[in-house]
């Protein structure tokens, strides 16, 4: 993750309800000819909305304005305040301005490698972010942590400073041996020896750590070794939260991040953040400090773009959709798409969407699993093992239909990598030889559109139905529909495109501009006996 403390979770939940606000209400109410979507609005009316499209485009600062942003980060002059999204972002400042050396002046170049270089750069330094005494290294077979026993560097005790070496090594076991991921490519023993190097810092601001690229691997430019640091002590005065679980997670989470260097440092943001929040819940599960980004993900804002990288942290509350995957079809599929991302000579290279493409085409195919996923998260209660206390998707509008209004339509737009619902629910008349036909018509196939049906049962059970799509995206289903037996009846549409124009400075999928955003679709829904 860079991780941060996100200022407490009241102010996350405003920044959530602030997203939802202007990108949903102000979409569904202010769109010009859109109309409600509420039950007993009109009959067969238009729920045409504007495209949904977050701020994603990547800033135009020059490497001496990210320069300033990442010295900000390590090593904030007295009075001076680290933004939200700084913080958020720090590894990403510290690997964008390890890509942007070449770009810097000899004196620029000079101040990028101390803010650069570890923590070990000692009392010298004039950024004041290194130590300022003699530091200690605890090490095992695989890693190094290193602390120092003075100064407000210094952790809270040596017990917790050999706590958190057994940690750190526990994640690197955990990672590169059960999970089998590539192990972090090997420094130039620069903090003593060949293996990966932690360091514990007073970090302040909320910031729980980060990791920085320092070599690139021979014959790469997209693969480099690296070292991680944490904050010390995880004080209750600067973290919510249990001071170990903190540790875990965010060791499990920066660890990863050293991993992802070893297979391509400049992959996409969304992806790297959103695996790395997975990472958390595979190697401590219980902590569940990753639920506080729930609201700001598709599990509950199913129209911002699955790749979208924009504050307040989309891209963390997105590792919902790796669980998903990993849910059903193991953990091994998100290393898949990994691999498929490696850069390492002889390998695949592919960009983050069009990796996750092609791990899941022997899998179902990105689309159809791209829509059970929007279709899930409706109801996590009972479509993930956690779920009962997971926010659940927004929906789009809710009809009730029976003898008295027996059709109505949806249109909706929708963006690439995002999808969009309705509730249809039968009213007392609705006997039990009633039925609902809903007929789809998506964009054309090479934009990836899908559906999906589900259908709650009065007594809670779920019934679940993809619709098939033609190659002109027209599709029909037919579920039940008897008041006595159906409570609800959920309709999904989702636009599963990974097709881009790319280099376009975007924060999307190899930061491009998706060539399949604002699609189209309708449902026309009926009943009959």
């Amino acid at each position: 993750m860079t991780r941060t403390r996100p200022r407490h979770l009241r102010q996350l939940r405003h920044l959530a309800a602030l997203v939802t606000t202007v990108l949903l209400t102000a979409t569904l109410l202010g769109a010009p000819g859109a109309s409600s979507a509420s039950a007993g609005g009109p009959r067969g009316g238009s729920t045409d909305v504007a495209p949904l499209t977050a701020v994603t485009a990547e800033s135009a600062a020059t490497p001496e304005a990210l320069l300033q942003r990442a010295r900000r980060v390590v090593a904030p002059r007295p009075g001076e305040q680290v933004t939200p999204a700084d913080g958020e972002h720090a590894t990403f400042l510290m690997r964008d301005l390890f890509s942007a050396l070449p770009d810097l002046d000899p004196e620029e170049r000079a101040l990028a490698e101390v803010i650069l270089a570890r923590p070990t750069d000692g009392a010298s330094d004039p950024q004041g972010n290194g130590y300022s005494v003699p530091s200690v290294k605890r090490c095992t077979k695989r890693v190094c942590l290193h602390h120092v026993r003075s100064t407000a560097d210094a952790p809270p005790s040596e017990a917790w400073a050999t706590y958190s070496l057994k940690i750190l090594d526990k994640v690197y076991r955990f990672e590169t041996g059960k999970l089998g991921y590539r192990k972090p490519v090997a420094d130039r023993k620069f903090g003593g020896n060949s293996k990966f190097d932690v360091y514990l810092k007073d970090l302040g601001t909320g910031l729980y750590g980060y990791c920085v690229p320092e070599y690139y691997k021979p014959g790469s430019r997209k693969v480099a070794s690296g070292y991680c640091v944490v904050d010390n002590d995880f004080s209750s005065t600067q973290f919510s939260g249990k001071p170990k679980d903190n540790l875990r997670v965010t060791l499990a989470h920066e660890f990863f991040h050293a991993v992802q260097f070893a297979y391509d440092f400049t992959e996409d943001q969304w992806f790297m953040e959103s695996t790395a929040v997975w990472m958390e819940e595979r190697f401590a599960d219980g902590v569940n400090d990753n639920r506080q980004y729930l609201p700001i993900g598709q599990t509950r804002l199913p129209h911002v773009p699955l790749d979208t990288f924009a504050d307040p942290g989309v891209h963390y509350g997105n590792w919902t959709f790796w669980e998903y995957l990993s849910s059903r079809m193991g953990n091994r599929v998100v290393r898949d798409v990994w691999e498929r991302a490696d850069a390492n000579r002889g390998r695949a290279d592919q960009y983050s969407a069009q990796a996750l493409r092609s791990a899941l085409a022997e899998r179902g195919g990105l689309t159809r699993r791209y829509t059970a996923f929007a279709a899930a998260n409706l109801m996590p209660g009972k479509n993930y093992a956690e779920g009962e206390a997971w926010p659940a998707a927004i929906t789009r509008g809710t009809r009730e239909l029976g003898k008295q209004q027996r059709r109505t339509r949806f249109r909706v737009r929708v963006d690439h990598l995002a999808s969009a619902s309705y509730v249809v629910r039968p009213d007392s008349s609705m006997g039990k030889k009633w039925k609902l036909r809903v007929v789809v018509k998506g964009p054309a196939r090479g934009s990836s559109p899908g559906a999906y049906v589900t259908v709650r049962t009065t007594k809670g059970a779920l019934q679940r139905k993809p619709v098939t799509l033609t190659r002109k995206g027209v599709g029909k289903v037919v579920v039940p529909f008897s008041a006595k037996r159906v409570r609800a009846v959920y309709l999904t549409v989702a636009n599963a495109s990974t097709r881009y124009r790319c280099g376009r400075g975007t924060t999307y999928s190899c930061r491009g501009v998706a060539r399949d955003d604002d699609r189209r679709f309708s449902l026309k829904v009926s009943t009959f006996r």
